[in-house]
């Protein structure tokens, strides 16, 4: 393993991958803060709170691990991961705002045979993203070193 240097400069801090990783991160505060306060029970300031510190620490996470010197295939699993849980995330939000006559809105509306099928759905979106996620950063890898070689051996 190579020495890994701790270093914290402006590169780092990359707008594009702060804002992903902030989208996710909201979305990952609001689901664990569910989760915490058991779905219809949840206070919603403790949920604003969570969502803040998730979204905080996800943009940093996501920016420090896009920009670091990791290898493309990490690179491709935690994009996928994040992504995976945003879409599955944010759609069940969608579709379950687009029910009418709910007795209580939002998740905490939510059936007990919805909120099971919901928890399966981001769980497996979130690992599928992870695993495609991962051999998407491989082919990108293997296309990279491709490429080197074929620009070594024209220059030699």
């Amino acid at each position: 393993m190579h020495r890994i240097l701790f270093e914290i400069s402006r590169g780092r801090f990359h707008p594009g991958w702060l804002i992903l990783g902030a989208v996710v991160g909201n979305g990952l505060g609001f689901f664990g803060a569910m989760h915490f306060g058991f779905w219809y029970f949840t206070v919603a300031s403790a949920r604003i709170g969570w969502q803040i510190f998730g979204a905080i620490a996800c943009a940093l996470f996501s920016s420090f691990v896009m920009t670091s010197n990791a290898t493309t295939h990490t690179k491709g699993a935690n994009l996928g991961l994040g992504l995976g849980f945003a879409v599955a995330f944010y759609g069940g939000m969608i579709w379950i705002h687009m029910q009418p006559a709910r007795p209580v809105g939002g998740l905490a509306g939510m059936t007990f045979a919805e909120g099971i099928f919901y928890d399966w759905l981001i769980m497996h979106l979130s690992w599928i993203g992870a695993i495609v996620g991962w051999i998407v950063g491989a082919f990108i890898a293997r296309w990279r070193r491709a490429q080197t070689r074929s620009t070594s051996s024209i220059s030699v």
